[in-house]
């Protein structure tokens, strides 16, 4: 399906106008079905969405936390040629200590990700987070700081370009250019 598929209006100008093709799509399921339904412009255009959303909600800790769209987000990035968020982004994920795409580690993410929020944390799951815990304290200690320093960093990067004053419908324009763009 292509972006074509769920645009009702001629012009899409506004947040407005994102949130209508948005609940659109997401009426198609869950996001691995989404994936498979649409073509490769609508679904970057779709995540792109999800990303400023969730950003202006929560932060770059609220899209994190929301797990879903991950493996999708540092392709996003470069498709939407936003090079130093995509290269933070790719540092933070690296710090994961366990691939965090992992089927495994999808079902169990909340105490993968609270590893690197808190260096405190302990995990009572008995399968492969054994190896968090079996990870030295300081070293977890340096891979939290990291992690909370490439967290504000994102923020402090997004902030210039989805903020509710920022320029281009405030953040919005990203996504309704390159929707503008690749409309046929």
């Amino acid at each position: 399906m292509t972006l074509k598929c769920f645009i009702a209006l001629e012009n899409i100008n506004t947040e407005e106008d994102l949130l209508e093709i948005a609940e659109k799509i997401w009426s198609l399921g869950d996001i691995d079905s989404i994936a498979q339904q649409l073509d490769t412009t609508a679904f970057n255009a779709f995540v792109m969405m999800n990303i400023i959303g969730h950003w202006k909600g929560d932060g770059w800790s609220g899209i994190i936390e929301g797990y879903d769209f991950l493996p999708f987000i540092e392709n996003v990035l470069k498709v939407h040629q936003l090079d130093d968020l995509t290269i933070h982004y790719k540092k933070l994920i690296e710090l994961f200590p366990i691939d965090p795409f992992s089927n495994k580690v999808k079902e169990l993410f909340c105490d993968h990700h609270n590893f690197l929020i808190n260096p405190r944390f302990k995990s009572q799951q008995k399968n492969d987070y054994f190896k968090l815990l079996e990870i030295d304290f300081e070293v977890r200690k340096t891979l939290s700081k990291q992690y909370h320093e490439l967290l504000v960093l994102l923020d402090d990067e997004s902030e210039q370009l989805w903020s509710y004053d920022a320029p281009n419908e405030a953040g919005w324009g990203i996504v309704i250019d390159y929707i503008r763009k690749n409309v046929r």
